[in-house]
């Protein structure tokens, strides 16, 4: 619609319009919020000059962490830690070692603001977990893959979604997927926190808001997403990152 303007104090006024409706439109828009936005474990936390060890976690922050790995070892200690963290004796202090050493491998594998958000997320505890000594605290070795995460399994109302924290073998990247309660990728997102271009039509919900008032728990395995072409199920991570597996990718990508 054409509008007549007859002198400058009508161009001021439509310029005050414009301004008013771009601000309307500022608050009626969201920000797109970040699925990683906090970072908590980015800088060194303590730091023990006699032995050269370092750190970027507090003790309770290193148990919530443990508590969400996949091995049920490496959670007991966590339990254990907890109880007795406070106490001047050898065996919180070996615990303290072994933990922390844990969350900082976990940092350089996943990225910080990554495991801020699995530290940030409310799991339930299985309800068959009780706490158990892990007494041969000399046979337990932290350069295994022990300390990887299950996939997190969220409910809410009658949807189901789950999410499973993976490494590529393609970059060494590491990606939060999504999947549907009938195991098709949904979403890849990476560590800066943004949807990697290909998925973003298929993210049809916000991981946050789907969080909010979501029962979230343990799921007990490692995703199982199905190739989009054949069907199958995939259990690579190079294969999950891509959605196919290496044939169904190399019929693709051929031409």
């Amino acid at each position: 619609m054409m509008r007549k303007l007859n002198d400058f104090a009508s161009l001021e006024i439509l310029k005050q319009e414009k301004n008013v409706k771009k601000e309307a439109d500022k608050v009626v828009m969201p920000e797109r919020k970040s699925y990683f936005e906090k970072d908590y474990f980015s800088t060194v936390k303590f730091e023990d000059p006699s032995s050269s060890f370092t750190t970027n976690f507090t003790d309770a922050q290193v148990v919530r962490i443990i508590e969400k790995a996949s091995n049920i070892n490496v959670r007991r200690l966590a339990w254990e830690f907890q109880r007795i963290y406070h106490q001047n004796v050898d065996r919180a202090f070996m615990l303290r070692y072994i933990l922390h050493t844990i969350c900082n491998k976990l940092v350089s594998r996943y990225g910080s603001p990554m495991l801020t958000f699995i530290h940030d997320l409310n799991i339930q505890k299985r309800p068959d977990e009780n706490f158990l000594p892990f007494p041969n605290l000399s046979e337990f070795t932290i350069d295994s893959h022990e300390p990887d995460f299950d996939t997190i399994k969220i409910t809410k109302g009658w949807q189901t979604k789950y999410i499973g924290f993976e490494v590529s073998e393609y970059n060494s990247k590491p990606y939060m997927i999504v999947c549907d309660s009938r195991r098709y990728l949904q979403g890849r997102i990476n560590e800066l926190g943004y949807v990697e271009d290909d998925f973003i039509n298929r993210m049809r919900f916000n991981i946050f808001e789907f969080l909010e008032g979501g029962e979230c728990s343990y799921y007990g395995s490692i995703v199982n997403c199905k190739c989009s072409k054949c069907k199958k199920k995939l259990t690579n991570p190079d294969s999950i990152y891509f959605g196919m597996g290496p044939v169904c990718r190399g019929d693709i990508y051929r031409w």
